[in-house]
């Protein structure tokens, strides 16, 4: 029951903050639009308030591609907090984000990618 109700009352809070959730979206969409020729991304992608990207390196696509361990420490290091999975970099804000505060996560992306 605890659990149920924890549930709805998320459901209930998506529905009533659905604004905040579009304009994230659409966000994402504006920063990935700006990244869409860089020469070390191959695929991009947003849902929601999660953004993927596919970095291209020599190794195999896919979770055990070893740049993830590269990008760790480097987003350490900026004051990113990233979530690499192998070659996917996956970028999941809290909804208190604001437009600065994603763009500069933007920012330390590219400063990544040119790394």
């Amino acid at each position: 029951p605890i659990g149920c109700a924890a549930g709805l009352a998320s459901m209930e809070l998506m529905h009533e903050n659905e604004p905040t959730f579009t304009t994230m979206e659409k966000w994402h969409k504006h920063e990935l639009h700006k990244l869409r020729d860089h020469p070390k991304l191959k695929k991009h992608r947003v849902k929601g308030t999660t953004a993927a990207m596919e970095i291209d390196t020599d190794e195999e696509d896919g979770y055990l591609n070893p740049v993830a361990n590269r990008i760790k420490e480097q987003c350490v290091d900026k004051g990113l907090l990233l979530r690499p999975l192998g070659n996917v970099l996956y970028l999941m804000p809290p909804y208190c984000t604001t437009r600065d505060q994603l763009s500069k996560m933007y920012n330390g992306i590219t400063e990544l990618l040119e790394e």
